[in-house]
């Protein structure tokens, strides 16, 4: 054994001056996971990354909304701009023709279906007569009044067609003329009769002396029974008028549910007469006025009228047999205008013609008569001193007959057309005696170019056709029914 000595240490017996090469640590690995759902640090980014897309998807989405807004407002500002006043130009020419409907057509009256309010000014269920009677409608009242004839006078009711069922409430108008009335008043009377005591009470029949409310105002309870019923008599009396003091200035007549009966009232003076109903008819003896307007709803419309101004003649599923006379005075400038419209049932209208005017190059008479679904007839004469001046007439069907009827003084332009169905034309045995000129020349017949059997056009008349629209005008057109346009005695 070899002892070394304290001082002596122990001595490399070689060395290396170079680079040693040393093996790296061991890292610590992370433990293998089998799970499906990704680590904390790919759900982190994952989470970020898909906030970024949708801020980038949101900013993109508000970027494309306003540029849709700025599109839109530019949009709305050029048709203000731009848009308008080529539209009104475009309606200013339409209705520069003399043909136009629009243009010759003027407004009718409006309606008097408002709101039938009570007014404090009313006096209600003022009954003359109350008593029992022994029916299904025991309990009758009746009321008288008068009122003078003049003014404003309205019979009007607050029933509707969609709130007042005619089972429940139903009654007759009659309005009469009597030249044997010593009063300058007009007699009122109104007689009811109702199923129940209630009823009777809640049903309100009032009258007003002035204001918009002139007359008789009904009102009836806003709920009855299927098993209450309300029956009602109305009569109406005018005396003789002695214009102008005893003019009535309108006569409106407001009456759903009603059947409406106007005997001969061309001796009454009237300004403007306008009637309604809805399910029951009106019927009409004669009525002279300005303004006359007829309106219905299922019921028919039949009568005499004489207006100088308009007469509108309205129904939806009612049959309109009306005899018209138009009066066109010399101090209005404005054309007598007629409109007859229906839906489902037939019409049947003659008109007559009447005007002291000698010449004219503009329309004195306007008519137009519209239906859709059932025959149309209309015949248009003139009066035997009615020169034949410029009128314009116009009949539109779509699914049934139409037929036109113009006398011997018509002399003007025509079109009959039709899609589906024949377009017929006419002309009648001409009497010469009508020739404006004086010869024994009859009416001539030219038909344009292009006319087919579902189209005609034209021009019937003396002597040349003028070069402009200075005479007359008649159209009748359909869709699938066939038309007919006859020109000859009516």
């Amino acid at each position: 054994m070899i002892v070394l000595n304290g001082n002596e240490e122990p001595q490399k017996q070689d060395s290396y001056n170079g680079l040693t090469i040393r093996a790296p640590e061991r890292v610590a690995r992370r433990r293998r996971s089998w799970s499906p759902l990704p680590d904390y640090e790919a759900s982190e980014a994952q989470y970020r990354r898909s906030l970024a897309l949708e801020h980038k998807k949101m900013w993109h989405q508000t970027k494309v909304w306003r540029a849709v807004l700025f599109l839109l407002l530019a949009y709305a500002l050029l048709t203000t701009v731009i848009g308008v006043p080529i539209i009104k130009m475009k309606h200013e020419d339409a209705d520069d023709s003399s043909w136009s409907v629009n243009a010759v057509m003027g407004s009718q009256q409006p309606s008097p279906s408002g709101v039938v309010t009570l007014g404090n000014n009313m006096a209600c269920n003022m009954w003359n007569h109350t008593n029992t009677v022994n029916s299904s409608l025991p309990y009758q009242t009746t009321l008288q009044l008068e009122l003078p004839a003049m003014g404003d006078i309205s019979i009007r009711s607050n029933a509707t067609l969609d709130s007042t069922q005619s089972s429940n409430v139903t009654g007759n108008l009659t309005v009469d003329y009597d030249a044997n009335l010593k009063s300058n008043n007009a007699q009122i009377s109104v007689t009811m009769w109702t199923s129940t005591h209630t009823l009777q009470k809640t049903t309100l029949v009032c009258s007003a002396d002035v204001g918009p409310n002139r007359g008789l105002s009904i009102f009836f309870p806003s709920y009855m029974s299927e098993m209450e019923t309300i029956f009602m008599d109305i009569r109406v009396v005018l005396p003789k008028s002695v214009p102008p003091s005893s003019l009535i200035s309108n006569f409106n007549v407001y009456l759903p549910v009603f059947a409406q009966t106007f005997r001969d009232l061309n001796a009454v003076n009237f300004n403007s007469v306008t009637i309604e109903g809805t399910v029951l008819p009106i019927n009409v003896a004669g009525i002279r006025a300005p303004r006359i307007s007829v309106k219905n709803m299922l019921g028919d419309i039949s009568g005499t009228f004489n207006v100088s101004e308009s007469l509108c003649v309205d129904t939806i599923k009612g049959s309109i047999n009306t005899t018209i006379t138009l009066v066109k005075p010399t101090s209005r400038p404005t054309p007598t205008t007629l409109t007859i419209d229906n839906g489902d049932r037939e019409i049947n209208a003659h008109v007559s013609l009447v005007s002291a005017y000698k010449t004219s190059s503009s329309p004195h008479f306007v008519g137009k008569v519209t239906t859709f679904n059932a025959p149309a007839n209309l015949t248009v004469n003139y009066y035997p001193s009615t020169p034949p001046l410029p009128v314009y007439f116009s009949l539109q069907n779509n699914l049934a007959r139409s037929k036109v009827v113009m006398d011997q003084k018509f002399q003007g332009t025509y079109l009959a057309q039709t899609k589906l169905a024949p377009a017929t034309i006419h002309q009648g045995i001409e009497n010469p005696k009508y020739n404006p000129a004086g010869s024994n020349k009859p009416r001539t017949l030219r038909a344009d170019p292009g006319s087919s059997t579902s189209r005609s056009s034209g021009w019937i008349g003396w002597g040349k056709k003028p070069p402009n629209d200075e005479q007359s005008h008649v159209q009748v057109t359909s869709s699938l029914g066939p038309v007919d346009l006859e020109f000859g005695p009516t």
